[in-house]
């Protein structure tokens, strides 16, 4: 790889954490699509669960106070299982499909954000972390960009952004740790790539 390319990974990892620093999430879902402009997904997907390990363990450690453990506990069996399954799908499904399925995520979610910006959302049932944690799981897993779909469930069901801020750092503690180890187990773990021509 090139200066121009550590350059570029440097500069998108920079701008997708500052955003991760001031929402709570969202750096998988800056970094993913840019960086698999030039680097392959198998690569990006662990390196990005990597990276926000280190973050969610910060940005949770600074609220420890805030977090709301029964959210938690329900998020935590169907993630999971969205985990485990997102890892079948990374290591079997080819590139190219994968490719259009994170665009066409990140697209769904910034048209939902933008359809009911400025609404205060709806409190919602607790039987909605079972949707919201295997599709967080198995995105998670799949292209290391989870967070929206805990997020979404979460903002549904805590009223204190301070609270809901804190409890979408362990989601993704847990989650990254699942995914990060399915990776290497799987053999997807980060190693020296080679940037697309």
């Amino acid at each position: 790889m090139s200066l121009a390319d550590y350059t570029y990974i440097a500069a998108i990892l920079l701008g997708a954490y500052f955003i991760r620093g001031i929402s709570g999430f969202g750096s998988g879902l800056v970094a993913v699509p840019l960086l698999a402009l030039k680097l392959p997904l198998t690569f990006v997907v662990p390196l990005i669960l990597l990276t926000d390990f280190s973050a969610s363990l910060v940005l949770g450690g600074l609220n420890f106070k805030q977090l709301a453990w029964p959210e938690i506990r329900r998020l935590l069996p169907p993630g999971l299982l969205g985990v485990a399954a997102g890892t079948v799908l990374l290591v079997s499904l080819p590139k190219t499909p994968m490719l259009i399925g994170l665009g066409s995520f990140v697209i769904l979610f910034a048209v939902r954000n933008f359809l009911l910006s400025g609404r205060a959302p709806k409190p919602i049932a607790t039987w909605w972390a079972w949707p919201a944690g295997l599709t967080g799981g198995t995105v998670g897993a799949l292209f290391g960009t989870g967070g929206p779909p805990y997020v979404i469930y979460l903002s549904h069901r805590l009223t204190d952004k301070g609270q809901l801020r804190a409890t979408i750092s362990p989601t993704t503690v847990w989650s990254v740790c699942c995914a990060a180890s399915s990776a290497v187990r799987s053999g997807q773990a980060p190693m020296a790539p080679k940037p697309r021509a």
